[in-house]
């Protein structure tokens, strides 16, 4: 699977009545693992949690060749609800990111999107902060952006830099 080998895994469905249990899922490649439970309706209400934990990015080289570097880091997804009406719900923290003339000590994000109506996108909201940025020599010790959307059609954005940067400031 694109150079990544997958490993001895197990996983336990149960499909029926409207609804797909995942009793266990442990799916583990030599890039990292992932774990899921829950299960998810087609009406009703129920909740999917899915883990991952991502050993290497180097895997993304194959993708982009212009990736090429390192880190490692976690996903957790969780959806709530059914397929007529979904919660996504995602966080992610990478460490230790590195490319041709990038780095990037840590950056976390979150977001949450929903969806009602088979596939009407409602309040949306997502942000991101990314340590210690380095390119081309220059540093930028904090940056923060976030975006939310009453409609996924208007957005609001915004972004800044910490006050420790020479480039400062709020967008």
């Amino acid at each position: 699977l694109a150079g990544i080998s997958v490993l001895p895994s197990y996983a336990r469905f149960d499909i029926g009545q409207g609804r797909i249990r995942v009793g266990t899922l442990g799916l583990t490649t030599s890039a990292g693992s992932a774990r899921a439970s829950g299960s998810l309706a087609v009406h009703g209400s129920d909740t999917l949690t899915i883990n991952a934990h991502i050993d290497t990015l180097l895997m993304l080289e194959r993708f982009l060749p212009q990736a090429e570097g390192g880190g490692s880091g976690s996903v957790d997804l969780t959806l709530i609800g059914s397929l007529d009406s979904l919660i996504a719900d995602v966080s992610a923290d990478l460490r230790d990111l590195r490319g041709t003339d990038l780095s990037i000590a840590r950056i976390q994000a979150e977001g949450r999107v929903e969806w009602q109506d088979g596939g009407a996108l409602v309040p949306a909201r997502m942000s991101l902060r990314a340590d210690s940025v380095t390119r081309a020599g220059r540093v930028i010790r904090l940056f923060e952006a976030a975006a939310q959307s009453p409609d996924a059609v208007r957005w609001q954005v915004s972004a800044q830099t910490g006050p420790a940067d020479s480039t400062g400031g709020a967008v």
